[in-house]
């Protein structure tokens, strides 16, 4: 989106390496829990998860259009 808003790249190679690696780091970070096991097996709500996941991801998509847009309206 930032490059069709733009018209240049917005993130140079350098920066997504970065992200990626951190991105990394925080799943290696997440994953590594010390929690006890249930003596029962958790019954989990994947439709429910699911449907937050969608909701923050196209949030999230939404807050950085519009931070990319307000940008390049107030800095041309």
């Amino acid at each position: 989106m930032g490059l069709v808003i733009t018209g240049q790249a917005v993130l140079t190679p350098m920066l997504m390496v970065i992200v990626m690696i951190t991105g990394d780091f925080l799943g290696m970070a997440s994953t590594t829990d010390n929690v006890e096991p249930s003596p029962r097996p958790s019954v989990r709500r994947v439709g429910a998860v699911t449907a937050s996941g969608v909701l923050m991801g196209r949030s999230e998509l939404v807050f950085c259009v519009a931070v990319v847009v307000i940008g390049k309206v107030q800095l041309a």
